[in-house]
């Protein structure tokens, strides 16, 4: 299934099947959920596996899983150039850049010499940082369009407990990067920051199930949050306004039809005075 957690952020979950290599058989079952936002400039992908017999861990008999250990290979980055977005679908169009490509106890950094931009990758597993090796070919300095940073572990799950994998995507400017180690801990504050905790200012739930009945039940209350939602974005669509040449017979300057919009997305917001809107 897939969704939006507190309405805003992305969320995904698969289920996990481990077959018999030679009949077909099911051995185990479990489910891997992930979820991505962004806090302090830094893009946050968490992954939560999950190992047992159908939808829940507890109706896994422990006794029969002795000695169980299941294990994921988890891919972290891949190829990675630094430039406009509107001409990454060609790589012919790119122009050679100097990468200087850095590996630590605790993530991965590739400098662009052209743009004096670092890309920083980090990666823990279960709260411990995970050591990232990209591979060869990518090592110390390479010059071309493109650098491989994709970098592949193993992650044992014994059957019947839970892994956490977090990995994290930040950019900073060459002299901010300085000194500055890749960090893979989330937020103190994740709880309140998604929105999840009833206490949290962040919920959506709090300003639009206002509007339902005092009994109201659950599937209503989603459908007005899906609809609030909805016009938070369509309200965040803010209209920049573009000054016009002077008209060549009066010479007066006006404002036309904006020609440019700011979309909020979860990159970048767009604050919008809903009473003044409505």
């Amino acid at each position: 299934m897939q969704g939006w957690v507190n309405f805003r952020w992305p969320y995904t979950q698969y289920e996990l099947v481990h077959r018999h290599p030679e009949t077909g058989e099911v051995l185990r079952t479990g489910s891997c959920e992930s979820i991505s936002f962004v806090s302090s400039g830094t893009v946050f992908q968490v992954s939560r596996l999950k190992w047992g017999q159908g939808s829940s861990l507890s109706e896994y008999d422990a006794d029969t899983a002795h000695g169980n250990v299941a294990t994921v290979r988890f891919r972290v980055g891949g190829i990675v150039r630094f430039g406009c977005p509107c001409s990454g679908t060609d790589r012919k169009a790119s122009q050679k850049d100097i990468f200087t490509v850095s590996s630590g106890g605790s993530g991965v950094s590739c400098t662009s010499a052209k743009y004096q931009t670092s890309l920083e990758i980090g990666l823990s597993v279960n709260g411990v940082p995970q050591h990232l090796m990209p591979p060869q070919s990518s090592a110390g300095t390479v010059e071309g369009q493109w650098v491989d940073l994709s970098s592949e572990h193993r992650v044992e799950i014994p059957v019947g407990e839970t892994a956490y994998i977090v990995s994290t995507y930040a950019l900073r400017n060459y002299e901010e990067d300085s000194g500055h180690e890749c960090d893979a801990s989330l937020p103190p504050d994740l709880l309140d920051y998604l929105g999840v905790s009833r206490e949290s200012e962040n919920m959506s739930d709090r300003l639009w199930t206002a509007l339902c009945a005092a009994n109201y039940e659950a599937v209503e209350a989603v459908e007005f949050c899906i609809v609030g939602r909805c016009v938070e974005q369509i309200l965040g669509v803010t209209s920049v306004p573009v000054w016009r040449p002077p008209d060549s017979q009066t010479g007066l300057r006006y404002f036309g039809l904006p020609e440019t919009a700011l979309i909020g997305n979860i990159m970048t917001y767009q604050y919008v005075d809903v009473q003044s809107m409505l």
